[in-house]
C-alpha cells in the first residue's frame, strides 16, 4: 500500500483519529522502502494521546506528554517516514537511514508543571520533531496572571535544552515564586534579597542547559520595570513607580535608566 492510497482510504472510511493513528504506527514497518505523509486535523490531544507513537521524542518530553499536559487541542499533526539506502550495491542493508518526522500545531493547551506553580493555559503554538530532536516555536499563553507573548524551545537528542521568550508578568504573583527551591542556584542566590515585588514588567529571556538538571540553566536577558513597587534588602527602604531597565546574566546584574522613589526621595 503506497502512502497516497493510505490517505485516500482513511479519508474514505471516515476513519477516528485514534484509529487512523493506530493504522499509521502499525503499519511504519509495512511501509519500508516508501515515502510520504499523512495528515490528520481538528482532535482532542488527551483522546489522541494514547496512539501517539511516543518513540518519536525524547525520554523527557513523552514524561511532559502523559502527566502534566491536561488538555488542549491539535489543528492538524503531520507524519512522515522515509528510508535512504546507500548508493554503492555491495553496502550492507543494515547501513540504511530511517527519518520518522512530523510537525503539529495546536491550541488552548493546559499544562501543569508543579504543584505550586500556576497552570499554564491557552498555550498555543507549533512543533517539529524529527529522530528524536524537537522544536516548539510561535508559543503564546498565560502563565497565571503573566501573559507568554512570545516564545521558542529546542531540545536536542542530547537532552540539551534551549528556551527564549518574551513575557509580560504580572510581579505580584511572580514574587511569591522568587524563593522557590525549583530556581536554578545561579538566579536564586540574587533573588533571595527580594523582600516582596509587585507591579508589571516585560522580560526577555534566554536559558540553556541540560534537561536533566533544570536547576544547572543558565540565565540571561532583561527586565523593564514598568510602575513597580520592590522591597530589596540590601537598599533597606521599599521603592516605588519603578521604572528602568535590569540586564543580567549568570554572573552579573546592571541596571539602565532606573527611577522612582525610594522612602520620600526620587
Amino acid at each position: 500500500m503506497a502512502w497516497s492510497d493510505l490517505v485516500a482510504w482513511t479519508k474514505d472510511m471516515a476513519l477516528s483519529v485514534a484509529n487512523l493513528t493506530k493504522y499509521i504506527v502499525d503499519n511504519l514497518n509495512y511501509l519500508k522502502g516508501k515515502a510520504g505523509e499523512v495528515e490528520i486535523e481538528n482532535f482532542d490531544y488527551q483522546a489522541f494521546l494514547p496512539y501517539f507513537p511516543l518513540t518519536l521524542v525524547p525520554k523527557q518530553v513523552k514524561a511532559l506528554m502523559k502527566k502534566n499536559i491536561l488538555s488542549g487541542k491539535i489543528n492538524r499533526l503531520s507524519l512522515r517516514y522515509s528510508e535512504t539506502f546507500p548508493d554503492s550495491p555491495q553496502a550492507s542493508s543494515g547501513k540504511k537511514s530511517t527519518t520518522i518526522e512530523g510537525d503539529l500545531s495546536f491550541r488552548n493547551f493546559s499544562l501543569s508543571i508543579f504543584d505550586d506553580l500556576p497552570h499554564i493555559k491557552h498555550l498555543a503554538g507549533k512543533i517539529n520533531f524529527k529522530n528524536g530532536e524537537l522544536t516548539i516555536s510561535k508559543l503564546t499563553g498565560f502563565f497565571g496572571n503573566s501573559e507568554i507573548k512570545s516564545g521558542n524551545i529546542s531540545l536536542s537528542k542530547a537532552s540539551f535544552l534551549n528556551i527564549s521568550g518574551d513575557l509580560k508578568l504580572d510581579l505580584f504573583e511572580v514574587g511569591k515564586l522568587l524563593h522557590s527551591q525549583r530556581i536554578p542556584t545561579c538566579a536564586r542566590k540574587h533573588l533571595i534579597k527580594i523582600e516582596s515585588i509587585s507591579g508589571k514588567a516585560l522580560l526577555t529571556l534566554d536559558a540553556s542547559g541540560t534537561l536533566n538538571d533544570l536547576k544547572s540553566l543558565a540565565f540571561e536577558g532583561k527586565l523593564k520595570l514598568l510602575n513597580t513597587s520592590l522591597d530589596y534588602k540590601p537598599f533597606r527602604k521599599t521603592g516605588k513607580g519603578l521604572r528602568g531597565t535590569i540586564r543580567f546574566t549568570p554572573y552579573t546584574i546592571k541596571t539602565d535608566n532606573l527611577s522612582g522613589w525610594w522612602a520620600d526621595s526620587p
